[in-house]
C-alpha cells in the first residue's frame, strides 16, 4: 500500500512549513482520499475553496478527482481555475478534451503546453494514448512541424531517456556536459542523483541531494529518492526523519507521519513514534496498523495499559492481524491479567499457527497459571517451530514431565 499511496498522492505538492498553520480540511481531505472516499474528498475541499479560492494545489486535486471519475466537464471547469497558478495544466486540459475527442480544443491546449518550459519529453508526449485519435490528423502533424523544444529541454528529454535505457556511462556524460552548460539547475542536479543511484552509488546520490536540498530544502522529489535510497539501506532512523521532512513539504498528507512512526519503531526510537502517531490520530482514526504500531511503541515504553488500549483499537479495525493479538496478550501478561492474555495468544495462534514466539508466550502464561504441563507443550511446540529461547525454560522445569 505504502508505495501506491506514495506515488499517487505525490503529485499534489505544496509548501508549508509549521505545523501552526496545518491545513486541518485539507488534511481530512487527503486521508478521505486515502480510505477511498471521493465524495467526501470533493466536499471538503470544495467547501474550504468556497471560502479561500487561492489554493493551487487543493484546486488541481479537485481537477484530477474529477478527470478520474470521468467527469471531465468539471475536470475542465477546475483545471481553467487553476490554470492561473500553474501554466503545465494546460496539458491536463488538453488530455481531458482529447477524452472526448474534441479536437480544436485538444489540439489548442497542447499547444499552449507546448509553450511552457520544462515540459515532458516530446516521444513520451506523442505517444500518449489519449492523443492516439488525432494521429491521421493534419493538425496534428502540422503542430509537430514547429521546434518547442530548446536546448535545455532537448537535454532533459536525452537525459530521460538514457535513464529509462539505463545506459549509466552516457547518461553520467550527458548530465555533467548538460551541467557545465546550466550551472547549480535544480533539475539536472536531480537526475545527477538518480544516475548515481541507477549506477548503484549510493554515497554519491546522497551527495548530490544535499547539494539540491541545500538549495531547496523541501523539495518532494528529491525527498522521495532520499527515502528510497535509506530504505534500500534499511537506514531506519534517517528514513523516519526524511519522512518527517516529506510531511514538511507537504503537510496536507498526514501519511508521512505515519511512515515516520513506523521506522522509528524500527530504529527503536519508541518515544518519538508515539509522538508522531498522536499527532497522526488527530485527524485519522481509521488506520488499524497505525494504532498497532502505536501499541508497539507504548509497549517498549514499558506503557502496558496504553499499549493494549491502542492495540485493542487496532484489533477492532482488523480482526485479522495475529500480531496485535500476540503484542496485547504480552502486555496482558506483564500487567498480570492473565487469563486475557491466554485469550489474545489462542486467536494469535489461531490466526496465524506454527508460529515459534507464540507459543513461547502462551508457555510463560500458562507457567504463570501454575498449568506446568501446558507450559512445557508449548516450551516444546516453541522450539520445535525454531524458537530457541524456550530451550532454557524445557531444561528447568520441563525435563521428566510428559
Amino acid at each position: 500500500m505504502t508505495k501506491c499511496i506514495v506515488r499517487f498522492f505525490f503529485v499534489f505538492l505544496v509548501s508549508l512549513s509549521s505545523y501552526s498553520q496545518l491545513p486541518e480540511k485539507q488534511i481530512r481531505a487527503f486521508v478521505a482520499l486515502m480510505h477511498k472516499d471521493t465524495t467526501k474528498v470533493l466536499e471538503l475541499l470544495k467547501d474550504t475553496l468556497s471560502t479561500n479560492p487561492n489554493q493551487p494545489v487543493m484546486i488541481k486535486t479537485v481537477g484530477e478527482l474529477y478527470y478520474k471519475r470521468k467527469d471531465y466537464a468539471n475536470a475542465i471547469r477546475y483545471y481553467l481555475k487553476g490554470l492561473t497558478y500553474d501554466s503545465s495544466l494546460s496539458l491536463q486540459l488538453s488530455l481531458s478534451y482529447a477524452q472526448i475527442k474534441h479536437t480544436d480544443s485538444t489540439l489548442f491546449w497542447l499547444q499552449e503546453y507546448l509553450k511552457t518550459r520544462t515540459k515532458m519529453p516530446e516521444n513520451k508526449l506523442k505517444t500518449l494514448s489519449e492523443y492516439a485519435f488525432l494521429q491521421n490528423h493534419s493538425a496534428w502533424n502540422n503542430l509537430w512541424k514547429k521546434e518547442w523544444y530548446n536546448d535545455y529541454e532537448q537535454r532533459l528529454g536525452e537525459i530521460q531517456y538514457l535513464f529509462e535505457q539505463k545506459q549509466i556511462n552516457e547518461l553520467m556524460e550527458t548530465i555533467q556536459s548538460a551541467k557545465s552548460l546550466y550551472k547549480h539547475d535544480i533539475q539536472l542536479i536531480l537526475w545527477e542523483a538518480r544516475a548515481f543511484w541507477l549506477g548503484e552509488n549510493p554515497r554519491q546520490a546522497l551527495k548530490s541531494l544535499q547539494s539540491l536540498l541545500t538549495i531547496q530544502p523541501y523539495n518532494q522529489e528529491a525527498l522521495l529518492l532520499k527515502a528510497e535510497i535509506f530504505e534500500k539501506q534499511l537506514n531506519h532512523n534517517k528514513l523516519a526523519e526524511t519522512y518527517e521532512d516529506l510531511f514538511k513539504a507537504q503537510p496536507y498528507f498526514i501519511y508521512w507521519k505515519y511512515l515516520a512512526s513506523l521506522n522509528f519503531n524500527i530504529a527503536y526510537k519508541y518515544k518519538e513514534a508515539l509522538e508522531n502517531l498522536k499527532f497522526y490520530f488527530l485527524y485519522d482514526t481509521l488506520l488499524s496498523k497505525a494504532y498497532y504500531q502505536a501499541g508497539i511503541a507504548a509497549k517498549n515504553l514499558k506503557k502496558h495499559q496504553e499499549a493494549i488500549d491502542y492495540l485493542t483499537r487496532s484489533i477492532k479495525l482488523d480482526g485479522s492481524n495475529s500480531e496485535a493479538f500476540y503484542e496485547r496478550g504480552c502486555c496482558h501478561y506483564e500487567l498480570n491479567n492473565l487469563e486475557r492474555a491466554f485469550s489474545d495468544l489462542c486467536m494469535a495462534m489461531d490466526l496465524k499457527p506454527m508460529q515459534g514466539k507464540y507459543f513461547y508466550q502462551r508457555g510463560l502464561i500458562n507457567y504463570a497459571l501454575n498449568r506446568s504441563l501446558a507450559a512445557c507443550r508449548d516450551f516444546e511446540r516453541a522450539k520445535q517451530y525454531g524458537y530457541i529461547k524456550a530451550e532454557s525454560y524445557i531444561q528447568r522445569y520441563c525435563r521428566g514431565k510428559n
